[in-house]
């Protein structure tokens, strides 16, 4: 009841916001070529967001548009007639050659708008496009790229290239495209506001996934998990880029009664690890390998004492949100980023990148009377991402 109150209220500020007197456009055109759950859940929002009179073209693969995910997020909007769907190619296919096929659809008199909210990985694309169509004295649109992880914290020399790339790209963006905004996604929080190397790329805030969690008693009957356990949990895109072998690993040093909770898309160097575990007699892991729904997602998250959070990447994350929500600590690596905002915020522990920095972390969480972090979002200045990609500015 508490977690469906506050998304109603989330809900019912961005209907109160004057978007019908802001909005400039009568057609948007929204670019999301990825069919993850949490891309295609952006989507919705700044559709959901928009006055019933504007048509939204979504411009996406033909697997996207088959997903489950995209059934889930997305069909309702749909069949109701308020989205619209243009299948440009396969997702195999060239970056550049799905953005080609999507300029005639750029060109009719009636859009007015473009937004991409994984720009980070299309800069380049659109940089083409801007230019091309500058040089055919084409009127522009107002377009709203929003970059998801403009930063990455990085063994290789190629993120570091890469990163100081999208760096110059979003320098570039506005001057190819006068109309052209650039906004990074930062936490729900706010706790960042300036990302090094983006100068005046604004920020705005996450969207809060709004799960309706259970109780962990119930959670733990309906996944077959004693209630004595000590649960920590991994959730979402379970690849390399999260580090789950760090947790699977850290089991073998705990205590009997520590279980792991697995759930999410998994690649192989997981499900691997996973089975390894498993072929030697283990117990411990309860893995959901595929898309979760909502629901699923939360009552897994809801047996949890603790969540894992072991980031790679350099930006914000859904599950932080979750585990707030939830009310369960979170024990963090990794990303400086994550790790900055669960030690201000005191929303858990932080500790090293490795299996017996995990280790670790779950016998303090153990054997210290830790205070579960606050179940609300802290107050920010900083927009939220739908009001700044949707509205005037």
């Amino acid at each position: 009841m508490k977690n469906a109150a506050c998304q109603h209220v989330v809900d019912k500020i961005w209907r109160r916001s004057r978007l019908a007197e802001e909005l400039d456009a009568r057609s948007f055109v929204i670019i999301e070529f990825c069919h993850k759950g949490h891309h295609l859940y952006y989507v919705k929002k700044l559709v959901s967001a928009m006055p019933a009179e504007n048509v939204c073209f979504l411009v996406t693969t033909a697997e996207s548009a088959r997903s489950e995910e995209f059934q889930t997020h997305l069909g309702d909007l749909k069949r109701d007639g308020r989205l619209k769907v243009r299948i440009v190619g396969r997702a195999d296919e060239s970056t550049w050659r799905l953005m080609h096929r999507t300029e005639p659809l750029l060109d009719r008199p009636d859009i007015q708008s473009l937004i991409i909210p994984g720009a980070d990985k299309l800069l380049p694309h659109v940089l083409v496009f801007l230019l091309r169509e500058r040089t055919h004295g084409r009127s522009t649109p107002t377009r709203m790229l929003l970059l998801r992880t403009p930063e990455v914290r990085f063994r290789l020399q190629r993120s570091v290239l890469i990163a100081l790339l999208k760096s110059i790209l979003a320098r570039v963006v506005p001057i190819c495209g006068r109309q052209a905004r650039c906004f990074f996604l930062t936490d729900a929080f706010g706790v960042v506001t300036s990302r090094r190397g983006y100068g005046m790329t604004q920020p705005v805030r996450d969207v809060s996934p709004g799960l309706a969690f259970t109780s962990k008693a119930l959670a733990r009957h309906q996944l077959g998990i004693e209630s004595n356990s000590f649960v920590i949990g991994i959730f979402g895109d379970l690849s390399r880029r999260k580090f789950p072998e760090l947790s699977i690993k850290a089991l073998g040093s705990l205590p009997q009664r520590v279980e792991l909770v697995a759930a999410g898309r998994m690649d192989v160097e997981t499900r691997n690890a996973i089975r390894s575990h498993q072929a030697a007699g283990g117990t411990r892991i309860h893995a959901l390998d595929g898309y979760v729904s909502d629901d699923t997602l939360a009552t897994h998250i809801s047996s949890c004492d603790a969540m894992v959070l072991t980031y790679e990447t350099d930006g914000p994350s859904g599950m932080l949100v979750s585990a707030l929500e939830a009310g369960i600590p979170v024990i963090a690596a990794g990303s400086p980023w994550l790790t900055r905002i669960v030690r201000e915020e005191r929303l858990g522990v932080v500790t090293d990148l490795s299996a017996a920095g995990l280790s670790s972390a779950v016998e303090l969480l153990m054997t210290e009377a830790t205070q579960p972090p606050p179940q609300r979002l802290l107050p920010s200045k900083v927009p939220l991402l739908v009001h700044a990609l949707v509205c005037r500015r």
